[in-house]
C-alpha cells in the first residue's frame, strides 16, 4: 500500500485492527482511529468480504452478486466473480471498474466518493 492511495476516513487494517485514517503526513506517518502513530509499511488494505458488503448494506442477488438498490436512483453493484464495481447515480452509469483482483474497501470507499454518494461505511 502507498501514502497516495489513502485518503481522510479510508478504512484500513492498522496492526490487524480496523482503523479509520484520521490524519497523514508527507513523511509517510499515519493517524488512525486504533493508533496515534502507524507507518505506511505497517498498515494493510482491507480486501471486500460477503460478510462486510453485508454490513456495509449489500444484499445478495442471484446471478449479479451484492447489490444497494435506493430508490433515489442510486444502484451500486459488486460483482465479485467478474471483479466488477458498477455505480448508477441519477439512472445514469456513474462508474464502471473492473479489476483483475479483489477490491478493497478503502477502494470502494473511493469510488463512492469520485461518483459522489456519501454512504457511510461501518465496519
Amino acid at each position: 500500500m502507498a501514502l497516495k492511495d489513502l485518503m481522510i476516513g479510508d478504512w484500513i487494517l492498522d496492526g490487524n485492527v480496523y482503523a479509520q485514517v484520521t490524519s497523514i503526513t508527507c513523511d509517510g506517518i499515519i493517524e488512525t482511529t486504533h493508533n496515534k502513530f502507524s507507518n505506511i509499511e505497517l498498515v494493510e488494505p482491507i480486501p471486500i468480504t460477503p460478510e462486510i458488503l453485508k454490513k456495509i448494506g449489500f444484499e445478495t442477488k442471484p446471478n449479479i452478486g451484492y447489490i444497494i438498490d435506493d430508490w433515489d436512483g442510486t444502484q451500486i453493484i459488486y460483482d465479485n466473480w467478474n471483479h466488477i464495481l458498477r455505480i448508477i447515480k441519477d439512472y445514469k452509469t456513474c462508474l464502471d471498474i473492473e479489476t483483475f483482483s479483489e477490491m478493497t474497501v478503502h477502494e470502494l470507499q473511493h469510488a463512492l466518493k469520485l461518483c459522489g454518494i456519501e454512504k457511510e461505511i461501518v465496519l
